[in-house]
């Protein structure tokens, strides 16, 4: 499967430790319900970086857009910036169904690749090209000054991708003859083994079920399988379950399995067998991507978590926020706190230019028979209320910020 992600960061300064980077999909505007999803609905503090899936490339080698309004929702993307400056969003060339072979063309000779760079370089915004182009005319000629004062090599300026994202979800699929689940840690020591620097491997997470047609009522991992379940509700997509339905619909009347190897659950029900990940599962994703120093998570897709906490009542995005809490950008999003709630790993802040301040346990009583969410505090607009398990939280924005119900985040009033 080919994929691009278009990005190049300068390293004139430190990258943050862990990155989250979350993709959002072109074709989930057409989920039907509840299911539709928009730049609009996205919570511009959850992840460091937005990936929008996908482009392709043309048959004269430039960048295309794939659906008919793709510049509209990338435009849409972009300006969430203005709700968090410090967000990253990230353009991904290619698609499962477009194959390799346009991408062989066209990196195949220095004309065509020419063609995709310039291609590639229109989709900036055109301040942004501009604003680009001074900071390099900029560090070019501090770099040069330098040289001829010190008498010493001029520094160079160079550019880099420097992550590595991989796809360790997709590893097994209804294109199997037998079942089988997602794993991860083969893949991740293959590429740190190879050479590549553990800080700068993101480890793939999933938001979705992969169901199997089993040629047998019964079966574990590796069964016989005659290709995918049928398609689901929102997803539209046969073999591919929104991992919300799974936990909260699916489950009933299923027998449910834990693979011990993998630490992965999978259910069966009648002939159909499904691999799926859930909070356990992630807890111990987390913890790996923790023990080997491995530079965060990439999840595949926004629009699949539970977007609003109406389907198992668990709150907004229950799988993406967990790990938000293991990898916290550096943004004003509230999750960024100094406190332990119950079953959550503790995260200090690093941000030391503005910083979410929580008091553990105020407010008791608030969050009594009330869903793990974010709530407006009616009193002070500069602080609000989390739940977790009937636990209460109080959390305090930064200087200036006040919280918005929408975005439930720190925003400008």
């Amino acid at each position: 499967i080919f994929k691009l992600v278009l990005v190049c960061l300068f390293f004139a300064f430190q990258m943050s430790s862990t990155k989250l980077a979350c993709y959002f999909t072109s074709w989930s505007q057409y989920r039907p319900g509840v299911g539709k999803y928009l730049p609009e609905n996205v919570d511009p503090h959850l992840c460091t970086y937005l990936i929008y899936a996908f482009a392709v490339i043309s048959s004269t080698n430039e960048i295309k857009i794939f659906e008919w309004n793709d510049e509209i929702l990338y435009k849409s993307l972009i300006e969430l910036k203005y709700r968090n400056p410090q967000l990253k969003i990230l353009l991904a060339v290619g698609r499962a169904r477009f194959g390799t072979t346009q991408f062989t063309i066209m990196a195949s000779t220095p004309a065509n690749r020419e063609t995709f760079i310039q291609s590639s370089i229109r989709f900036f915004p055109h301040e942004d090209k501009r604003r680009f182009t001074l900071l390099c005319q900029e560090l070019l000629a501090a770099f040069e000054k330098e040289a001829a004062e010190t008498k010493k090599p001029r520094l160079l300026l160079t550019a880099a991708v420097p992550l590595v994202m991989v796809m360790t979800y997709d590893l097994h699929g209804a294109w199997d003859p037998f079942t089988g689940h997602k794993s991860f840690d083969f893949a991740m020591k293959y590429w740190r083994d190879q050479g590549a620097p553990p800080e700068k491997l993101l480890v793939g997470f999933a938001t979705y079920g992969c169901s199997f047609w089993m040629s047998a009522s019964a079966g574990g991992v590796g069964a016989p399988a005659s290709g995918p379940a049928s398609a689901r509700l929102y997803t539209q997509e046969a073999g591919i379950f929104h991992v919300i339905i799974v936990q909260c619909t699916f489950l009933q009347g299923a027998s449910l399995h834990w693979i011990d190897e993998q630490m992965v659950p999978y259910a069966v029900k009648g002939r159909e067998w499904m691999g799926f990940d859930n909070r356990r599962s992630f807890e111990v994703k987390a913890q790996y991507v923790k023990d080997n120093k491995f530079g965060g998570a990439l999840v595949w897709v926004l629009d699949l978590d539970d977007l609003t906490g109406q389907f198992c009542g668990q709150g907004n995005y229950p799988l993406i926020a967990y790990l938000f809490w293991n990898f916290p950008p550096a943004s004003t999003q509230p999750p960024l706190t100094t406190t332990n709630p119950p079953g959550l790993t503790t995260t200090t802040s690093t941000n030391t230019t503005a910083k979410t301040t929580t008091t553990p346990g105020s407010g008791s009583g608030f969050c009594s028979g009330k869903v793990d969410d974010f709530y407006k505090n009616n009193n002070d607009d500069n602080t609000f209320y989390q739940c977790v398990q009937e636990n209460t939280y109080l959390y305090r924005c930064p200087s200036s910020l006040v919280y918005n119900e929408i975005c439930k985040c720190c925003d400008w009033p």
